[in-house]
């Protein structure tokens, strides 16, 4: 039997090799990169005030018209409160009178909060439109004020699994209430 010429086969042979473990290590990587939902951290859900013998204020749904009453009213009690504001509920939070309530609120040492962009119940929302809404409201408080919100209010109080772990995406706590 005469001899096989096996000279073309090697090589490709070993760029098929090469290929399938470049293949796989990627494919390793790409799931160590991306953990399972089941493995995502979930945000902290803070149903009363943490401080004994304190009680927490806040105030939702605005930017509202009648913010410089409220605050003079908090700085007569030497009180403080948290606002959780919306982007574009009531009027967006970019209008001009707006951006002053907001500025004027936090400049008064009050505690600015996210309650989403357009009060939408975030329980029936995809990922991606779930963290737009919280996105677009994070990026205006933080354009009107220089802080990004540590917290968040979810309209209704509505929240399941996905709105835990886009919160703790954000580095947010999730603040519901204990008296209406």
């Amino acid at each position: 039997m005469a001899p096989t010429d096996n000279s073309n086969i090697a090589p490709a042979s070993k760029l098929v090799v090469v290929v399938a473990m470049v293949m796989l290590v990627l494919s390793c990587t790409a799931a160590q990169a991306r953990p399972s939902l089941e493995m995502r951290q979930r945000a902290q859900v803070v149903t009363r005030c943490t401080v004994p013998g304190t009680a927490a204020l806040t105030f939702d749904d605005g930017p509202y018209q009648y913010m410089y009453d409220i605050t003079a009213t908090l700085k007569k009690s030497n009180a403080t409160a948290t606002f959780f504001f919306n982007g574009n509920n009531y009027g967006c939070i970019y209008d001009p009178d707006n951006v002053k309530r907001v500025k004027h609120a936090y400049d008064q040492g009050h505690q600015i909060a996210s309650h989403t962009w357009s009060h939408a119940d975030l329980t029936t929302l995809s990922w991606d439109k779930l963290s737009s809404e919280m996105q677009k409201l994070d990026q205006a408080i933080e354009r009107i004020t220089g802080a990004v919100p540590a917290f968040i209010r979810p309209p209704y109080g509505n929240h399941n699994d996905r709105v835990l772990q886009v919160a703790a995406g954000r580095k947010q706590t999730i603040v519901l209430w204990d008296l209406e």
